[in-house]
């Protein structure tokens, strides 16, 4: 996102990935803005998800998915469970909430992935 404010934000529901429609809650996943990690974990969240956009050559919004079991101790219990693009831009999306919730408009967020779609680089 412009200037690389992205916040983190966690999406909580029960779901089964290939039922992923019947076990979402109605009104989607709900994100919590900012995600509610301890320091220690939103750093190496963060250090993952940076390191694996960058390894993957990754441009425009994408996500890291994780799943954290605070169980364990320190970071050990956080997984990368994959990376991949991050669609959507309706009111009920999260890329319009997350850059909102970073201070960016949905005009900048906008002429951001426009500017930012160009092959010359």
């Amino acid at each position: 996102m412009p200037g690389d404010r992205a916040p983190d934000a966690v999406a909580r529901g029960r779901r089964n990935c290939r039922t992923t429609r019947q076990n979402t809650p109605a009104g989607g996943m709900k994100p919590l803005l900012p995600a509610p990690f301890k320091p220690n974990v939103y750093e190496e969240d963060r250090r993952l998800a940076t390191q694996a956009y960058q390894a993957l050559r990754y441009r425009g919004v994408s996500r890291a998915d994780f799943r954290y079991d605070d169980r364990m101790d320190g970071t050990d219990g956080l997984s990368c469970l994959e990376v991949d693009t991050q669609h959507g831009m309706t009111e009920a999306s999260l890329v319009p909430a997350l850059a909102a919730h970073a201070g960016t408009t949905f005009e900048e967020l906008v002429r951001w992935m426009v500017e930012d779609s160009s092959l010359e680089r």
